[in-house]
């Protein structure tokens, strides 16, 4: 026995069809891309004297160090959900005056 087209698949109209391969070119449009780019970018460090190689890698180093700082700490993440906190709290306060247990 031999089993074929097992399993549950769903029909796929001819639009859908044409969508999932026009993302699958663009994926390989924009990996073509970013392959060049890094190229050009290891080229034009290449082409650089010592002293300007020297400095590209300082400044790397420097932006690097400031990212992992400001970026991915978590006492950023904590402050940024405590603000969100505070802002809904706000938000949500009812208004001075004003008695929830009281009906019209």
């Amino acid at each position: 026995m031999i089993f074929t087209d097992c399993g549950s698949k769903k029909p796929v109209t001819a639009k859908e069809k044409s969508e999932n391969v026009k993302n699958k070119l663009d994926k390989k449009k924009k990996r073509a891309y970013e392959r060049a780019r890094k190229k050009a970018i290891k080229a034009h460090y290449d082409r650089q004297g010592p002293k300007t190689k020297e400095r590209m890698d300082k400044r790397a180093a420097e932006s690097e160090a400031w990212r992992d700082r400001h970026s991915q700490s978590p006492g950023l993440w904590i402050r940024i959900k405590d603000w969100f906190k505070k802002i809904f709290k706000k938000l949500n306060r009812p208004e001075k005056g004003l008695d929830d247990n009281v009906t019209p």
